[in-house]
């Protein structure tokens, strides 16, 4: 749960001549006694780029975003939102909203994972649509493990955080991948 660079999540491993490492500003969930914290982290600028408070279309994504994990946990509980800012991470700064949910009932890791995951900011919305059309399309490569779910379970403990900005490998070749935001604006 601590890292060097606060904000920022340290994740990996290796196995059998493969793995993954990486440095990732978006949690997925994390969950202490009765209370789950996840955020909404879209739209992306430049670090020392204008607002993206003033972008209709960086706000308009971050929103979706928003609403779709917002949607996806009120079963769970009330759900709160903080006030979106922006977060600086290196060369780039993304719209942050932290969520957080005062549960209901017990909640399983698989669970929050399958309800979570991929949020709009990672494979689009509405969910089942986005995904369809994206794995139907001519430029569509396999992302390997990159906006992967990666966490653990400690006890009453739970963290899972979204396996971007890191490096892959298999052998002797390396893999990284990027993303973007795309909406109709």
């Amino acid at each position: 749960e601590s890292c060097p660079q606060p904000g920022r999540f340290a994740y990996g491993f290796e196995f059998e001549g493969e793995g993954l490492a990486g440095l990732t500003p978006e949690l997925l969930f994390s969950v202490r006694g009765e209370t789950l914290t996840t955020m909404a982290l879209a739209g992306t600028g430049a670090a020392h780029g204008p607002s993206l408070l003033g972008d209709s279309k960086e706000v308009h994504e971050h929103n979706l975003v928003i609403e779709n994990i917002s949607e996806e946990l009120k079963i769970l509980g009330h759900v709160k939102h903080g006030e979106t800012t922006e977060r600086v991470f290196g060369t780039l700064k993304h719209l942050h909203t932290p969520i957080e949910v005062r549960l209901n009932r017990e909640v399983r890791f698989e669970e929050l994972v399958t309800r979570l995951h991929p949020t709009a900011a990672l494979g689009g919305w509405p969910r089942q649509p986005a995904v369809h059309w994206l794995e139907t399309q001519s430029f569509h490569e396999s992302r390997g493990r990159f906006g992967a779910p990666f966490g653990y379970k400690d006890g009453e403990f739970m963290l899972c955080v979204v396996a971007i900005r890191n490096v892959q490998w298999t052998g002797r070749r390396m893999k990284i991948s990027s993303g973007c935001g795309i909406v109709s604006e």
